[in-house]
């Protein structure tokens, strides 16, 4: 499958390598001094010699073949992977969904928060797989095992573009991030609880639980140091406008009393910038969001 696809990617970049004006007129310039400075003096008596041979029909065949399987993989690999969208392990198409269409979807990832939120689609995928096969009774121990390593990958994923976001700085778009996967896997873990069928899979659901508290601890620790954050820089600003408003008091009193003109005096309430408004709309929005999703994580952490 991967030579399949490297041959697609590289037959597809080739199509797209042309050459510019300059350089066509520049070889035609140099192909046509060659031509006059190579001219035959006499005629030329052209020998032509049969070119045919076995090994040259089967190169000949063989690139043949090759171009009409790459047309082929191009022309229905595009159909085969939508196909695949809601196959399950087993099926013929599931090795195309996990191995081509998922791989995709993570490459052409415009950035870290995105990469998270396709990396928690992929687990919570997953956890779905997990319960449609247990409902429909076609779960056993392998193919657990098997949708437990690939969750796993993807939480993997969460996990490290989570951590990269969080070391730039922007600790609201971290907790975003977190918060989101462990919401998704919380809701459905529930509904694989609810589902649960003849098969046993209560190991894969002990697994995601214990992944989901971790995704809960790591968003509680983010959550606070967020809330430190915006605290100090609201007291930070409060005395730096308090300082402002100190200074500009006592020319507004002097003139006042100058001109006995009854005037009032303006307000020495800090004010809020709105970089400050909105890290904390952001930082009390993701709190409201995720409040249901954890008090179901603390209920299944209690029993």
């Amino acid at each position: 499958m991967n030579k399949r696809k490297n041959i697609t990617e590289y037959i597809r970049t080739l199509s797209h390598i042309k050459l510019g004006e300059s350089s066509r007129a520049r070889m035609r310039a140099e192909l046509s001094a060659y031509a006059d400075l190579h001219e035959l003096k006499e005629e030329a008596v052209l020998v032509r010699k049969s070119t045919f041979s076995f090994l040259s029909y089967f190169r000949t065949r063989t690139s043949a073949i090759a171009a009409f399987a790459a047309v082929l993989i191009i022309g229905t690999g595009t159909q085969m992977t939508l196909a695949s969208e809601k196959a399950l392990p087993g099926d013929l198409l599931y090795p195309v969904k996990v191995s081509v269409r998922e791989p995709l979807e993570l490459a052409f990832a415009s950035g870290g928060e995105e990469k998270a939120e396709i990396a928690t689609k992929l687990a919570v995928r997953r956890v779905e797989e997990v319960s449609i096969l247990a409902t429909t009774g076609k779960l056993n121990a392998k193919t657990s095992r098997d949708l437990a390593a690939r969750f796993d990958s993807h939480v993997e994923d969460i996990e490290e573009e989570a951590s990269s976001i969080e070391a730039t700085g922007r600790v609201s778009e971290a907790l975003a991030v977190r918060t989101l996967a462990e919401a998704g896997l919380a809701l459905r873990s529930e509904q694989l609880e609810n589902k649960k069928g003849e098969q046993d899979d209560d190991e894969f659901r002990t697994h995601i639980l214990e992944k989901t508290k971790q995704f809960g601890d790591e968003r509680a620790r983010l959550a606070s140091a967020l809330s430190v954050t915006v605290a100090s820089t609201t007291q930070i600003e409060s005395l730096d406008s308090s300082e402002k408003n100190t200074e500009t008091a006592i020319p507004v009193l002097v003139k006042v009393q100058a001109t006995t003109t009854a005037s009032s005096t303006a307000s020495t309430t800090p004010k809020e910038s709105s970089s400050q408004r909105i890290f904390k709309s952001l930082f009390f929005k993701e709190q409201m969001n995720t409040e249901s999703s954890l008090q179901f994580i603390n209920t299944s952490g209690s029993r």
